[in-house]
């Protein structure tokens, strides 16, 4: 981090957030306006990708049960597009409660489980939060750095219209390519060391240099990361977090179109998941995965051309993810994950022939994306997701004549 903060425009945080790159930033107004000012503009320019809000009190006799559901919320948000994360707190929550305090030192004991989100959390404080909380709140960011390239945003005025804050950097920059770019050396330094490899090492630049590579189509250099990291037989936080690194393996595989190598990273990832959601069927996050892994098996298969293998694949798919989207009606993220998989259902059907089955998939799925898309017309995904089931029902009407 530099010693000192640098201006920076209004216009150079959005394109900071707008990056596809999971990230944590620290955001200090003196005016809920100010905030409210900033989420706006924010939700115009990140479209596609979602920006979400959990609001906190900080107040209440239970500290760790917040912290706890904020955190079960934010893992329930996150996903592969990258989302952004705002943790807000409730209108009148009292700034100068002790209580506050404790619950920014829970949070940081949580920041090993926010460094594993496929997400980018933006943590707000008021500035009349106490000095404590401030300090909590800042020892989890320097804890971050420098995986994440934007760690702490000061509004310089109390004035809603402002376009000037203050931000302390760390030196890792912004945008895919750069964050391959400044994390590849500190790995190469820590290969200099000859130190053994820690969870650590995986969470802050093994797993984000793979993701970078991915992003980035950087097929050579994530396979050369994979094979050190084969060879040095790399620790990892738990299973969830292997089965995160077989399903970046495969994506890379599918970016270099080697379908057989995605397939076999696929699966294993996906026996890992199957294993998990068994264990914890209360477990919402690891059902949600289990989904993801299945609809990503699904979906080389149906590039093989194993129709009938995709199906299956899907259909299970779908199965948890509908069983999700009934538990929780209100989740949004769950009712879009419900219609990724009924379109995915209804392409195998009709590629198939089963065109009444088909049909009936892709009015479901158009259904309930008409249904988000009205709750938020500024959602440039909820919006292609209509488009993307229309298209379905269409094709499928003309195959019907």
């Amino acid at each position: 981090m530099s010693a000192k903060p640098d201006s920076l425009d209004l216009d150079e945080l959005h394109a900071a957030l707008a990056m596809r790159q999971p990230a944590l930033v620290l955001l200090r107004y003196r005016s809920a306006l100010v905030l409210d000012e900033h989420l706006r503009a924010l939700r115009l320019l990140l479209a596609p990708r979602a920006l979400h809000e959990l609001r906190f009190r900080g107040v209440t006799d239970r500290p760790h049960a917040e912290v706890a559901e904020l955190m079960d919320k934010a893992r329930r948000l996150a996903d592969a597009t990258i989302p952004v994360v705002c943790l807000r707190p409730e209108p009148g929550a009292a700034a100068e409660s002790p209580v506050l305090a404790e619950f920014w030192k829970l949070m940081n004991g949580q920041r090993e489980a926010m460094g594993a989100l496929p997400a980018i959390l933006l943590l707000c404080l008021d500035d009349a939060h106490t000095p404590a909380a401030y300090h909590h709140a800042r020892d989890l960011m320097s804890w971050f750095a420098p995986k994440f390239a934007c760690t702490s945003m000061t509004p310089i005025t109390s004035e809603p219209r402002s376009s000037r804050l203050e931000i302390e950097r760390s030196p890792s920059g912004t945008g895919g390519r750069s964050a391959w770019d400044s994390l590849y050396p500190l790995w190469r330094h820590v290969l200099a060391t000859g130190k053994p490899i820690t969870t650590d090492h995986t969470t802050r630049i093994l797993l984000p240099l793979l993701e970078a590579a991915v992003d980035n189509g950087m097929v050579s250099e994530g396979h050369a990361l994979i094979a050190q990291a084969n060879a040095l037989q790399i620790p990892f936080r738990d299973e969830r977090q292997r089965s995160l690194w077989l399903e970046r393996c495969g994506d890379l595989a599918m970016a270099q179109g080697d379908l057989r190598a995605a397939l076999r990273r696929f699966q294993e990832s996906l026996a890992i998941r199957e294993r998990l959601a068994a264990s914890a069927t209360s477990n919402a996050g690891w059902q949600r995965d289990l989904a993801v892994s299945l609809n990503k098996v699904g979906d080389v298969l149906r590039a093989q051309g194993d129709l009938v293998g995709a199906l299956a694949s899907f259909r299970q798919g779908l199965e948890v993810m509908r069983g999700l989207a009934q538990a929780d009606p209100s989740n949004a993220g769950w009712q879009r994950d419900l219609t990724v998989s009924l379109n995915k259902v209804g392409d195998v059907l009709l590629a198939q022939g089963d065109l009444r089955s088909a049909l009936a998939h892709g009015l479901e799925a158009q259904r309930i994306a008409e249904k988000l898309a009205s709750l938020d017309p500024s959602n440039a995904t909820w919006q292609q997701d209509v488009a993307f089931a229309r298209q379905l029902v269409e094709r499928v009407r003309r195959a019907l004549g």
